[in-house]
């Protein structure tokens, strides 16, 4: 499905972690990064996580049990699922959401086996997917113990930010000098499974971006690889720490201004 964004400005950093985000589906051996980005309603999260998509991503608008295995059948090198927006999956009845909430704990960690529902069923040996979404500031505040307790949402990159005055005010002119134009979602190109390698001396470096959490550090590691598949590379250069550095200003829950 061609999904539309509408062109946005000063959203490349936001939009590189997701494109970084989507390309550690393309690394041997590892587990594809998840990632929930939070906003104030309106800065543009569902166009930034729905701009971009590769061959084993998909968009889905609102996600089901049953779903999800239709979707891993029919692509079974799925690495990640784009859901725009965190509620469909939270605001479901309650037997329907834990039993969704489930399954996702299991794709995002340990790995999908068999999954059955009803007639529908499938075998998936440790299969991993990676959940792309993101949810306003009000719901992520409103909602965040609620959600940590169900399980995944503490297992994600969790992005954060906002539009400076000035941004603002470039963004209103902008839209009063109709600068503003609609492009389809656009596909990342070069994009092939590596195995990638990263020097023990360079891994060391994201230790104090880390906080000394090991799920987080982790997750700057496998960043470091996505900006090397990024560039077709199967080898974690200084150049890939750095970005990923110089990303995690966003990787927080500080709401950074652009």
């Amino acid at each position: 499905m061609p999904y539309i964004k509408t062109k946005m400005i000063k959203i490349d950093d936001i939009e590189k972690i997701v494109k970084l985000v989507l390309s550690s589906g393309f690394i041997k051996n590892s587990d594809p990064l998840s990632l929930i980005l939070v906003g104030k309603a309106g800065v543009g999260k569902t166009c930034i996580i729905t701009g971009h998509n590769t061959k084993k991503s998909i968009v889905t608008t609102d996600l089901s049990k049953f779903g999800l295995i239709r979707e891993l059948k029919e692509k079974p090198n799925l690495s990640h699922i784009v859901i725009p927006d965190f509620i469909k999956v939270t605001d479901k009845k309650q037997s329907t959401r834990k039993d969704l909430i489930s399954t996702l704990n299991s794709a995002t960690e340990e790995g999908l086996n068999n999954l059955s529902l009803y007639q529908s069923a499938g075998k998936f040996k440790n299969k991993k997917i990676g959940i792309i979404t993101s949810t306003t500031k009000a719901s992520y505040s409103q909602n965040k113990k609620a959600w940590v307790n169900i399980g995944f949402v503490s297992r994600m990159l969790i992005v954060s930010y906002d539009y400076s005055e000035k941004t603002r005010d470039e963004i209103l002119n902008y839209i009063e000098n109709e600068k503003y134009s609609s492009t389809k979602a656009q596909n990342i190109k070069g994009l092939k499974e590596r195995k990638v390698e990263t020097p023990f001396e360079l891994n060391k470096q994201l230790e104090e971006y880390s906080k000394k959490e090991f799920r987080t550090q982790k997750q700057l590691q496998t960043l470091a690889k996505a900006n090397a598949v990024f560039n077709q590379r199967n080898k974690v250069t200084q150049k890939d720490i750095n970005e990923v550095i110089r990303l995690t200003k966003y990787m927080n829950e500080n709401f950074t201004k652009i």
